[in-house]
């Protein structure tokens, strides 16, 4: 079974933290996008690779004195899989809750293993 791998190169941007799974029926991962809302998450696939695209926007900015501070980031995030030949494209499906983006991948059913009765 191939690996859902993070693609590189000419994707750029910040890169949200992400984790892939596998078993039998589904290849997950699960990307951290705290503060995003699903309207702002773009997903989609060319070739076999998947793209997410992502914006977190910030509701005001902290000024104190004669300086400006933010720690946490705000703007485009980028992040982009390459997937293995067994995913079953057409079925993907994604869900958005508290902060954690799920991407579901189901295997093809071709691909997955499976005993063989001898008789």
């Amino acid at each position: 079974m191939q690996k859902v791998r993070p693609a590189v190169g000419s994707f750029f941007g910040h890169s949200p933290a992400a984790n892939t799974q596998v078993d039998q029926e589904f290849y997950t991962l699960t990307v951290d996008l705290p503060g995003v809302s699903k309207d702002n998450v773009d997903l989609h696939i060319e070739g076999n690779t998947l793209y997410l695209t992502a914006k977190r926007t910030t509701a005001r900015e902290v000024a104190e004195k004669d300086y400006y501070r933010m720690e946490s980031y705000f703007g485009q995030l980028q992040r982009a899989f390459t997937l293995p030949t067994e995913v079953e494209g057409e079925q993907i499906d994604a869900k958005l809750k508290d902060g954690v983006l799920r991407i579901t991948l189901p295997i093809k059913e071709c691909s997955k293993s499976r005993r063989i009765a001898v008789r």
